[in-house]
């Protein structure tokens, strides 16, 4: 699959990419005096992207972490929706990058992000 990720209107597209996505439904739950259990859903959802770059070239890898430095959110499109869907995420994890096994010469990385609104 492929993702572009950046700044809005300064994404840089990278290949090979595998994402997760989960979306989040926010509930609580109340115990009242009375000892029934009440459930109260919020309004908003949000979505969690885990995304995995399979094979990334060392200067794929800098552009990446020069976008993961940047402060602030970024900007998300995916293949899967044609790129015509703009996700502003903000990064959860730090990003992990190490040599690939299956790609010799090449690194992958990891990220999670959360969609903000």
């Amino acid at each position: 699959m492929k993702i572009r990720i950046g700044t809005l209107g300064n994404e840089t597209e990278f290949n090979k990419v595998n994402v997760g996505k989960q979306h989040h439904h926010i509930m609580t739950r109340h115990e009242m005096l009375a000892g029934n259990i009440k459930t109260q859903e919020a309004v908003e959802t949000y979505k969690e992207f885990s995304i995995t770059f399979v094979c990334l070239s060392a200067v794929e890898l800098a552009t990446l972490d020069t976008i993961y430095s940047q402060s602030g959110s970024v900007n998300l499109q995916l293949e899967t929706e044609d790129f015509l869907i703009d996700h502003t995420v903000k990064c959860l994890t730090p990003l992990d990058s190490w040599l690939s096994g299956a790609y010799p010469g090449c690194y992958e990385a990891t990220l999670s992000c959360v969609e903000v609104v």
